[in-house]
């Protein structure tokens, strides 16, 4: 048992429309996974699973937590990590991550957290 955070796009087909946390939850868990982005997982009580929230400032829940990212999230989880400190192998999970967001967000597309 550990924590999923999984980082997905919303389809173009669904830019514009209202996103609410029910819309998110049908992406996250669709059959095609066209929309996923980058997954990972964290076992219960690992000190990485808590480093890794920190620097995305998300709440890792076994009950379901999604969180829009914006160009401002990325630009303070770049500021968290210069002043974390990560293991080698957390870091490059970090930066994958973030590589991902600044590269969809300039795109222009909608992507989320999604923390299960």
């Amino acid at each position: 048992m550990g924590y999923d955070v999984s980082l997905h796009k919303v389809p173009a087909e669904l830019k514009g429309q209202h996103i609410d946390e029910d819309v998110l939850f049908d992406i996250a868990y669709e059959e095609d996974e066209g929309n996923l982005l980058h997954y990972t997982n964290f076992s219960i009580g690992n000190p990485n699973a808590a480093d890794f929230a920190s620097v995305f400032d998300l709440l890792l829940t076994n009950n379901g937590f999604y969180k829009i990212v914006t160009v401002d999230d990325y630009n303070q989880a770049r500021n968290r990590l210069q002043t974390t400190s990560l293991n080698d192998s957390l870091l490059e999970r970090v930066s994958k991550f973030l590589d991902t967001i600044d590269h969809e967000l300039q795109k222009g597309e909608t992507i989320f957290f999604w923390c299960d």
